[in-house]
């Protein structure tokens, strides 16, 4: 089973250029300096930097000692690196789309990129895109949509926002800033890429870098790292237990002190944050209370079993369980466990005496042959939270399998109720103190233990994250 970020992942994994896209970039930036000046050679260099997907020395013959060198400006190419292009380049690497491509329209920007005469553009809406004919949507554009599913907003079935895509291919660098058509507007993609630099801070034994895709500094590419290099991570636009942390873990802030929040723009093998807003006047510094970020072994195929056991039905036992996760160093702790009852902390504020019959009822009416419940402590390592949940091993999940209705329907049918051995699992905060329950189908495999695994953690780092992109910058000239 996978979480939010898992699907994040999918979705915008095809962002990341695979070998014919480099090849074509490559080629790309050689004839444009080729048609330049063709009486001197260039040299283009891609260095690995962030958790870069390719690494690559691009040669292109030297100059002629009579020609001047050229004027070399280093940019940053997500997923790729760091490049050094001549600066009498007329076509940009990439372009970024317009901040305010949205204004009026019945549509909300996502994400979107120009490069090597091809536009991607990510977007949300209520509207059903897809049942729009593609010469409505495009004319004569070489372009296709395509549907990536439908969510509800805020938890309300009959309000569902639906994903697209939308590929452009065989436009210039032109024509995708003049606006490439999506029905009754255009998508202008404006943005060009900045000269690269970096920002950075480090909190907790964490060293977090940001990198300025556009001269504006309303969008970034950004990493967090282990300052002792142990493990890889991912950084969040905010913590998953939003219980505890309800508002984005990050922040703009421009010259008149307006805050804008950073949301994740990408995911895979980097992440790209941006601003949703014009801000009303120079960005000038980063702010953040937290730091939200992930590790998922599952990519790696990792995973740390624990045996837990089995309570009496409808009974609950404390447990005090310990482990650590495959990079020998994050723990993890399982507090309770309880076998068709509800795991709810009696000493919290919020709690109300009827609060588990209430909660057993609902819960025998989602996991009608029985659920097992298990509760996670935050574990707190050098100034850090981390917060795990925990899941079935294959194996159990394969004994469940011939229990399970199948269930298939449209995103959009928001009437048929699901079965109910419908596969569901259910995960809350409410009433546990720095704590998660997660909750699942249990039936009874004839065995007085349960077998779980955990293979993936979220953390939360508070500290002082703040950077002044002016003082930064001073530095930078001393």
């Amino acid at each position: 089973m996978k979480n939010e970020k898992d699907m994040i992942r999918t979705l915008f994994d095809e962002f990341l250029p695979d070998e014919g896209q480099i090849a074509r970039m490559e080629r790309n930036i050689a004839e444009t300096h080729k048609r330049a000046d063709k009486a001197a050679g260039k040299k283009l260099r891609l260095m690995p930097i962030l958790a870069a997907a390719l690494v690559m020395t691009v040669g292109i013959t030297a100059a002629a000692a009579a020609v001047a060198a050229p004027v070399i400006k280093r940019y940053f190419y997500p997923g790729v690196g760091v490049v050094e292009m001549d600066a009498a380049s007329a076509e940009p690497l990439y372009m970024l789309v317009d901040q305010d491509c949205d204004n009026g329209t019945d549509f909300t920007c996502l994400y979107g990129i120009w490069q090597d005469n091809s536009a991607r553009f990510l977007f949300s809406s209520q509207t059903r895109y897809e049942d729009i004919s593609a010469d409505v949507l495009f004319g004569d554009d070489n372009a296709e949509l395509k549907h990536m599913g439908a969510s509800s907003v805020d938890g309300n079935p009959l309000n569902l926002v639906s994903k697209y895509r939308v590929t452009y291919s065989d436009v210039t660098w032109e024509e995708a800033a003049a606006g490439l058509p999506l029905g009754e507007h255009t998508v202008p993609f404006t943005r060009m890429a900045a000269e690269y630099r970096t920002y950075s801070v480090e909190e907790c034994g964490l060293h977090l870098e940001l990198i300025p895709l556009t001269d504006d500094l309303t969008t970034f590419a950004a990493e967090i790292s282990y300052l002792d290099g142990h493990d890889t991570i991912d950084l969040e636009q905010r913590a998953n237990y939003i219980y505890q942390n309800p508002y984005d873990a990050m922040a703009l802030v421009d010259a008149l002190g307006n805050t804008y929040p950073l949301k994740e723009r990408q995911g895979g093998d980097f992440n790209i944050f941006s601003i949703t807003e014009t801000p009303a006047a120079e960005i000038v510094g980063f702010r953040a209370d937290y730091l939200a970020f992930t590790r998922d072994f599952s990519w790696d195929g990792e995973s740390v079993t624990v045996e837990l056991p089995l309570p009496a039905d409808g009974e609950a036992m404390d447990v005090g369980l310990e482990f650590v996760f495959p990079d020998g160093v994050t723990k993890g702790m399982v507090s309770k466990v309880g076998y068709n009852t509800s795991l709810r902390d009696t000493q919290h504020s919020d709690y109300h005496s009827d609060t588990d019959e209430k909660m057993n009822k609902i819960y025998k009416e989602n996991f009608p042959m029985g659920f097992y419940a298990v509760v996670t402590e935050a574990v707190e390592q050098n100034g850090i939270q981390y917060w795990t949940e925990l899941f079935y091993t294959d194996d159990y999940y394969a004994y469940l399998e011939p229990y399970y209705d199948e269930n298939v329907r449209s995103p959009y049918d928001t009437e048929t109720e699901w079965a109910p051995m419908t596969p569901r699992h259910s995960v809350s905060t409410w009433s546990l103190e720095n704590a998660v329950q997660h909750t699942e189908h249990y039936i009874p495999d004839g065995r007085d233990t349960v077998t779980m695994k955990a293979d993936r953690y979220s953390a939360i780092a508070y500290g002082d994250w703040d950077i002044d992109f002016r003082a930064a910058a001073s530095e930078a000239a001393e």
